[in-house]
């Protein structure tokens, strides 16, 4: 796939001449343009990721976060082997079934003792895997690396290389759209010192579809913008706003972050199922139940945290636009206009939906993937209950009471580096 490249071994002397190595192609950019945007010293120290953290306490070597995709059958394993339990339960006698509840009263202390032994492990686990969001330095439980969930980004590319291979094209980096959001994504990494951040090898991409009104920044660095956002954008510190949302998701590790949330909720929707298997005798309400569970989980838990997330990706993504000297007066703007639902792509990186069962949704009837999109439109209050994202009313407000800073960062740095 096409992509303009920023190594991340910190080497920018490539931005000085006229042509930027790319994946697969070379694209013409303006040198002068590179040549500023290159030029750029540190503004923000606190940019860096905070340097310690109880992270480093671990001892188990990476792995591929390949369970993650067990989860349905985790969740069948334990209706099934609830409901068998249940009528084996049923069949024995009378007296047997007293007898071993009157064995684990008498021996109620070690069953307590276990549990909560069992309940510090889980504390001290909790504990052991908190560490500081880079940037806003918010304290947050993330129990997974990069490197073990690896497969999952290849298989988020996999999903986009699908859309591009059944009739979706990507557009030339002679082109001048792909020149256009290649130029404001190099500012925006530039500028807030991102070229040389570890774990990232940032790389462009401009996916000619006009119906879907998205933008994509994986964990990986690869920046995904899809044409109809560009012209749903009305100039360019709309559409650098968007982009730098999607960059702060990435910076932010909110992907891992969430898919650490959802690991914890679905080990104790476990216990959940079961006690519900058990307990409910009718199938039917069991089968009820077990749907309610979850819908309940995404309302009150995920699509809560999700939302906060979403806001602190929006004012990060504020200030790193204000940052690369686009006006966040009139950035902010876009929420007041992008309001007709587009079609959606689903990502697990760094915000997108997952299905019930945890793992990527496929792609629709069009072609298009499902799933919530990173730049969602929620126009109603009364939606964003049951959104992963805040509506649009809020999204502006939010953003109105952050212009003051914002605006102190964008003329700082344009009497600095200029327009």
């Amino acid at each position: 796939m096409n992509g303009l490249r920023i190594g991340a071994n910190g080497l920018l002397s490539t931005l000085f001449t006229r042509r930027v190595p790319l994946v697969g192609r070379r694209a013409l950019l303006h040198s002068n343009e590179l040549h500023a945007a290159a030029q750029v010293p540190k503004i923000r120290p606190q940019l860096r990721r905070p340097p310690c953290s109880p992270r480093s306490l671990h001892t188990t070597a990476p792995r591929q976060a390949y369970w993650f995709l067990l989860t349905p059958l985790a969740r069948f394993a334990v209706a099934v082997g609830a409901r068998v339990g249940r009528r084996w339960w049923k069949r024995q006698p009378s007296e047997w079934r007293k007898g071993v509840w009157a064995h684990m009263s008498a021996r109620k202390r070690y069953i307590l003792g276990g549990v909560a032994a069992c309940s510090l492990g889980g504390v001290v686990y909790y504990w052991v895997h908190l560490e500081d969001t880079p940037i806003t330095h918010r304290r947050r439980f993330v129990m997974f690396t990069r490197e073990q969930v690896a497969s999952l980004i290849e298989e988020e590319k996999d999903v986009i290389r699908t859309m591009i291979s059944g009739g979706v094209s990507e557009l030339s980096p002679d082109h001048e759209m792909y020149r256009h959001v290649a130029l404001i994504a190099m500012r925006i990494i530039t500028r807030n010192e991102l070229a040389e951040e570890k774990g990232f090898k940032w790389n462009v991409h401009v996916i000619d579809d006009p119906r879907i009104v998205n933008a994509i920044c994986l964990p990986s660095g690869d920046i995904f913008v899809f044409t109809g956002l560009v012209k749903a954008c009305q100039n360019k510190e709309e559409l650098a706003l968007i982009m730098s949302h999607e960059i702060a998701h990435a910076v932010l590790g909110h992907g891992l972050e969430v898919l650490s949330s959802r690991a914890v909720v679905d080990f104790f929707s476990l216990f959940v199922v079961g006690l519900i298997w058990t307990v409910v005798p009718y199938a039917v309400a069991s089968v009820f139940l077990h749907s309610l569970s979850r819908k309940t989980a995404d309302i009150l838990i995920h699509f809560p945290y999700s939302r906060k997330l979403e806001t602190e990706a929006d004012a990060v993504g504020l200030t790193m636009a204000a940052r690369a000297c686009y006006n966040p007066a009139t950035s902010i703007k876009v929420w007041e206009h992008l309001t007709t639902p587009s079609s959606d792509i689903d990502t697990a990186f760094p915000m997108g939906s997952t299905a019930d069962d945890g793992a990527p949704q496929g792609s629709t009837a069009d072609g298009a993937p499902q799933g919530s999109t990173p730049v969602e439109v929620t126009r109603d209050q009364d939606d964003e209950f049951y959104s992963t994202h805040p509506s649009n009313i809020h999204r502006y407000e939010n953003l109105v009471q952050l212009l003051p800073e914002a605006e102190l960062e964008y003329i700082a740095a344009c009497s600095q580096y200029g327009r």
